[in-house]
């Protein structure tokens, strides 16, 4: 056995006669263990008298298992680990061109993002200053609602220095357009939805309904103007709107289309 598997797991050994078997555990074995009881066993056939054949089969066979066992356990467990990080190794080198691009693709689509973030922040709060005045603001305990001038029909303008306490808990404003024709806006806490239908039947019994972002807008006539009532969905406030009966409805509809909250 000595010659088909010699320098085994670092050890060499040799057979000198049939009866004596001479093992040596070279200095980089790094099995304490095993080069121990290689030795051990060496120095115990050393000392004994040549025996029989059964014997010396024996001790052979006890030695091929010792030898048996080093090759699948540390030499097979090193190799695998050797092996496994070197394949780790080459994976990483083989497709470090892939990574870097991949890393490079996720990097602007993050940029991309805060960028498009950004523009929507800016266009959205700082392209429409808000026009209320602080004054009017602390002047009532509900939210102020105005048509914004960016999405406004070509030729309208909100008044903005046209923003008044008509009376307590009341606002009042205007949006111009035309021949000095305006819009008369006024703002005040939103009526319960019984005393909304009492309203609708006394005063506008003939009206048709628009849905526009802020809520649902009634639209008739009242003493030869045209009226609207937009009583807002998520707030509790109650938008009126009257103008020349002769208003443009799609022009209109777009001025009701354009109100927002302050901020």
């Amino acid at each position: 056995i000595a010659a088909k598997r010699a320098n085994v797991c670092g050890l060499s050994y040799c057979v000198t006669t049939k009866l004596q078997l001479y093992i040596t555990a070279p200095p980089g074995c790094n099995d304490g263990r095993i080069c121990c009881r290689l030795e051990l066993m060496v120095e115990d056939i050393k000392k004994q008298r040549p025996q029989s054949p059964d014997v010396v089969r024996v001790r052979r066979e006890s030695l091929q298992k010792l030898l048996d066992n080093v090759s699948t356990t540390s030499a097979e467990r090193a190799l695998a680990a050797y092996k496994s990080n070197t394949s780790f190794s080459q994976l990483l080198r083989r497709n470090a061109k892939k990574i870097a691009l991949a890393s490079l693709f996720v990097g602007l689509t993050l940029a991309m993002f805060g960028l498009v973030g950004l523009w929507y922040n800016y266009n959205h709060f700082q392209s429409a200053p808000d026009p209320v005045p602080l004054s009017i603001r602390k002047s009532v305990s509900y939210d102020i609602y105005y048509p914004d001038s960016s999405k406004l029909p070509q030729g309208y303008t909100l008044n903005v220095n046209s923003f008044a306490n008509a009376q307590q808990g009341i606002i009042i404003y205007t949006v111009s357009y035309g021949n000095n024709q305006k819009l008369i806006f006024s703002l005040q806490q939103k009526p319960s939805d019984s005393d909304l239908q009492t309203f609708y039947r006394n005063q506008v019994p003939l009206h048709f309904t628009w849905p526009v972002n802020v809520g649902t807008a009634i639209v008739g006539v009242i003493r030869r103007q045209t009226f609207v009532s937009l009583p807002t969905s998520k707030a509790n406030v109650w938008i009126l709107v009257t103008g020349p009966v002769d208003v443009n409805q799609t022009q209109l509809k777009q001025v009701l289309q354009a109100i927002r909250k302050a901020n």
